[in-house]
């Protein structure tokens, strides 16, 4: 009896550590006349938390906030230097335009 306790537990244990720190999927941003679009809902979190984006070709994020709580009131991704302010219960489309044209890169 003990040994299924400690079994459960352990596999428990397992699936809460795959589910906080494990890999994270990057949904890809889709093309449409040379511009780069993904929407992220905003509700207690951003979903999907992981872009995956073209570097050299304008990106349009589209943030759908669902939500009025001060935390997610705005969108700061300092390398880019883009800051944004997010209403509640509205979508809000931020333009990210690159420095310069390269290979293909990750936008976190």
């Amino acid at each position: 009896m003990t040994v299924l306790v400690i079994l459960a537990v352990a596999a428990a244990s397992a699936c809460l550590l795959w589910f906080f720190f494990g890999p994270r999927r990057a949904q890809e941003a889709a093309v449409e006349a040379s511009v780069q679009r993904a929407t992220i809902v905003v509700a207690g979190g951003y979903s999907p938390n992981l872009v995956q984006a073209r570097q050299g070709m304008p990106l349009q994020l589209t943030f759908d906030r669902q939500e009025s709580g001060d935390c997610t009131s705005q969108v700061v991704f300092p390398e880019l230097q883009v800051t944004a302010e997010l209403p509640a219960y509205a979508r809000t489309t931020v333009e990210v335009r690159p420095a310069r044209r390269a290979g293909a890169g990750r936008l976190r």
